[in-house]
């Protein structure tokens, strides 16, 4: 789990963090014609109409995308040239676009100056407008699973995880709806094989971190090849209520008939973002909503500085929100945008008595 900086109180959670490598080029302007004295050559034609710099580029980005990425972003995207940093790559940026590490230093300036919707909407202009493919065949995949307050992050052994069909919420064996099991291993590894078609979700017992449900909206199980589940101990959620409020004590219960919410908001990114050493694919700025949400607590928000932090009405650049006490029922979790109101993503939950509902959000495709 992770978080934001804050006024109110707050308690430290590990978080993977990594930062990135710029790239160097350079950026060559276009010839301009002589100008009057006072007028800026860099920025007027012989017309005198305004002109944007020159960058060369292999992006298919046109109009304002591709005069932000020259103005700003003209370097990193030079060292994109020729497919280093992915081949094909194009407007809006998708999840599903595969992109090498060389994409770093381009997707970190670009959201930091080009990312509005008259520009390039690095981070939301997929948003119904991609299709997730259907998987035409089984899917190895590796989960690996390891506790958030562990900084050498070793992975937690002898878990047990059923990849369950998302039509049976209670994951019964006995209805045929458990499509796999497996025991995490000495570095928290459990490998897995996704049936074509799959629509499931996750559910982790034993070795030591609370009972936990795990669902995406999107299966990106049948994507990728391996992701991390951060787990949390059962004692770390109770302080987690302490410091929020909810409760009084480390020993006060949680009320009969509920559970606890965990979501984590992913933006337009590639696949290649949901990892460490990075969190670029982690979505800032969203609103997190439930329901039922009836007897919950209101949602509180992980800053930038891995903490929960009360004052705060938004995800951080780690993505995460959370709240206590949901309803044991389907909880159907929203997310949209801070600023605009703008849907983003959405999908549901079975929350369990005791257990933590762990919403992993990609963005909502078209139909």
């Amino acid at each position: 789990m992770s978080g934001d900086g804050s006024n109110g109180p707050s308690i430290s959670l590990r978080v993977l963090t990594g930062w990135l490598v710029l790239a160097a080029a350079g950026c060559a302007l276009p010839d301009y014609a002589k100008v009057e004295d006072g007028e800026n050559p860099a920025t007027k034609k012989d017309s005198g109409e305004p002109s944007a710099p020159s960058c060369s580029m292999d992006l298919v980005a046109k109009g304002e995308c591709r005069s932000c990425i020259a103005e700003h972003c003209c370097d990193q995207a030079a060292a994109c040239k020729n497919g280093a940093c992915g081949e094909g790559l194009e407007f809006p940026i998708t999840p599903l676009m595969s992109v090498s590490e060389k994409f770093d230093a381009l997707a970190t300036c670009m959201l930091e100056n080009c990312d509005t919707e008259d520009t390039c909407d690095v981070s939301w202009g997929c948003v119904g407008k991609y299709r997730w493919p259907a998987s035409k065949e089984n899917h190895k995949f590796n989960m690996r699973v390891f506790n958030y307050a562990d900084p050498r992050e070793v992975g937690i052994p002898n878990i047990d995880i059923k990849l369950c069909e998302s039509s049976d919420p209670s994951c019964s064996n006995e209805g045929g709806t458990v499509v796999a099991t497996s025991v995490t291993d000495s570095s928290g590894n459990a490998d897995f094989t996704a049936p074509r078609g799959l629509n499931g979700y996750f559910q982790l017992e034993g070795g030591g971190p609370a009972p936990a449900t795990v669902q995406w909206n999107k299966p990106v199980y049948t994507v990728v090849d391996t992701f991390t589940h951060q787990a949390l101990q059962q004692r770390a959620v109770q302080q987690l209520a302490v410091v929020s409020g909810y409760h009084s004590s480390l020993e006060e219960p949680f009320k009969p008939g509920t559970g606890f919410m965990i979501a984590r908001a992913h933006n337009c990114l590639p696949l290649r973002y949901l990892e460490a050493p990075n969190t670029l694919g982690r979505a800032r700025d969203v609103k997190i909503s439930f329901t039922p949400s009836s007897g919950a607590s209101r949602v509180y928000y992980i800053n930038d500085m891995a903490m929960l932090d009360l004052p705060l009405g938004r995800t951080s650049s780690r993505g995460y929100a959370g709240a206590f006490e949901v309803l044991d029922a389907n909880v159907t979790v929203t997310a949209t945008h801070a600023d605009t109101d703008k849907m983003l993503a959405t999908g549901t939950i079975t929350i369990r008595e005791g257990t933590i509902g762990f919403m992993y959000l990609m963005p909502d495709t078209g139909i």
